[in-house]
């Protein structure tokens, strides 16, 4: 197991790595990277830095990501995002399923219906990343949130949300007192997933 932990190391990565986040720190993708970077560092031997860079809903740190060059070196953290924003969006400068090459999934998890402990329902505010929205969320300024599993489950344990139900199917195993949103509205399942990608060369890219 260690020379071929070791014959790996070598052959890549011989220089550090960026793992491009396009949320905030704090949030659920930004945990994950966090994870995965620092398992990889301890497996590969090499350092895996964690880059964040938040805005239009990932587009902005995927167009980071997408016009990067494809030498392995940049890597992205791509999640559900990603897959919804091409419908979202008119026009984007990268095309994820073109420019990308997947290298691995790394979760999937439900989501967390969260309310802050005084409720009542305000608004609506759209936020760079999980991690300002769960802030927000604990000192009121808004009032509901559906997290992702991975940045809200600390909070629930320290009891500075509540929580409501998961999105997933069945109830989630590191939360099996929480009920499902389906228990209550039958067939409803909405599920949070991340996974890595890294650029790739094609006959349409900029070089």
């Amino acid at each position: 197991m260690k020379l071929q932990r070791n014959a790996r190391a070598q052959a890549y990565p011989p220089r550090p790595v960026r793992i491009i986040v396009p949320f905030a720190a704090g949030g659920g993708t930004d945990i994950t990277a966090r994870l995965i970077g620092q398992w990889l560092s301890d497996w590969l031997g090499q350092q895996f830095v964690i880059e964040n860079r938040p805005g239009a809903g990932t587009n902005i740190g995927t167009e980071v990501a997408a016009k990067a060059p494809a030498d392995g070196y940049p890597l992205l953290m791509l999640g559900t995002s990603n897959a919804v924003n091409p419908s979202l969006y008119d026009k984007l400068n990268f095309d994820v399923i073109r420019d990308f090459a997947p290298v691995g999934g790394v979760i999937r998890a439900p989501f967390v219906l969260d309310v802050n402990l005084s409720m009542p329902v305000k608004q609506h505010v759209p936020y760079r990343g999980g991690g300002p929205a769960l802030l927000d969320l604990i000192a009121g300024q808004v009032q509901v949130y559906f997290a992702g599993m991975p940045e809200t489950i600390e909070y629930i344990r320290a009891g500075t949300v509540r929580r409501l139900a998961v999105s997933s199917a069945t109830r989630a195993e590191a939360l099996p007192d929480f009920p499902t949103v389906a228990e209550f509205v039958p067939g409803y399942e909405s599920n949070v997933w991340f996974g890595v990608a890294a650029p790739q060369e094609h006959a349409g890219r900029d070089r």
